[in-house]
């Protein structure tokens, strides 16, 4: 396969993109808050499947609202439509 001049800029530049990510201050932060994160979760996997059971259900709430929305507008319409308004 020939590499273009494009393929091997788009290549160095890609490089040059990743070292800088690589090097970049908040990155070792990120890293080890990150760490953090996974050790916390397997040290407390119930209050983590708590979290995500609420939010789940926190979620299904706002689904059985817009069902509720639009079984009331739809009832406006079909009312409408039987006496013909």
């Amino acid at each position: 396969m020939r590499f273009t001049k494009f393929d091997t800029d788009i290549r160095t530049s890609t490089k040059r993109m990743f070292e800088s990510i690589k090097t970049h201050p908040k990155t070792q932060s990120v890293v080890e808050g990150s760490k953090q994160v996974v050790t916390y979760c397997k040290e407390n996997p119930d209050q983590v499947l708590l979290g995500v059971v609420a939010l789940l259900i926190a979620d299904q709430a706002d689904d059985i609202e817009d069902i509720s929305d639009a079984t009331t507008a739809s009832a406006i319409v079909d009312i409408n439509e039987y006496y013909g308004s």
